[in-house]
């Protein structure tokens, strides 16, 4: 009980985030060839109406590509995700993420000649090697690259990037953590989302740990 009362605390729960999210950060003064947009939550699996849209809780992520492309900060997007479907039908992911993200960038206007698409990854390893190999083929190995993921994603996906050897910058996405005091109501009434949250970091440190032992980062 005593643990469930602390990771449904507000005040913890964004404490914990701010020790390991990186901070908000302006727009760039610079202008980068690329943003590299992962996916994972950005697009909903709606099953039989799949040829709808629907974002998920991560389309932050997507968002941001589109107000720096705006912003003329990255001339291209390139969005990084595939199939995450485990053999044999274990878990089955139908929601073609990438697919529906490259649909809704064409909707909006940003012209093809301006986005990249790379749907074959399966995990953040793989989105920062099958990233490396794209720049490859379009002979941008040179090229100022942007990272665009969530906040509490960034350590892991950019210790990836930087172990496969694509120089890049960092841009944040949905940052959990506040540095502002949400009120005294936060403080001492327990809320279920807090608890999804620090699940979602406690996976995702986790995962950062496994990736080190495996030396993907």
């Amino acid at each position: 009980m005593f643990f469930l009362l602390i990771l449904s605390n507000g005040r913890f729960t964004h404490w914990v985030y701010n020790l390991w999210e990186p901070p908000y950060q302006p727009f760039p003064n610079q202008k980068y060839s690329y943003g590299v947009v992962l996916t994972g939550g950005i697009i909903s699996d709606l099953g039989k109406n799949s040829n709808l849209i629907h974002f998920s809780s991560h389309s932050d992520r997507l968002m941001q590509a589109v107000i720096l492309y705006k912003r003329g900060i990255i001339e291209h997007i390139l969005i990084s995700g595939g199939n995450v479907s485990i053999q044999g039908g274990l878990i089955k992911d139908n929601t073609k993420e990438t697919e529906k993200s490259i649909e809704f960038l064409r909707l909006i206007g940003i012209p093809d000649s301006s986005i990249i698409m790379e749907n074959q990854s399966r995990n953040t390893h793989e989105n920062a090697e099958f990233t490396k190999r794209k720049l490859t083929e379009l002979n941008a190995q040179q090229e100022k690259i942007l990272l665009i993921t969530s906040a509490f994603h960034m350590k892991r996906s950019s210790a990836c990037f930087t172990k496969a050897g694509v120089a890049h910058d960092v841009f944040p996405a949905i940052k959990a953590g506040k540095d502002t005091n949400a009120g005294i109501l936060n403080d001492f009434i327990p809320d279920e989302e807090n608890l999804y949250k620090n699940s979602q970091l406690i996976h995702e440190i986790v995962g950062y740990v496994v990736y080190k032992l495996m030396d993907y980062c």
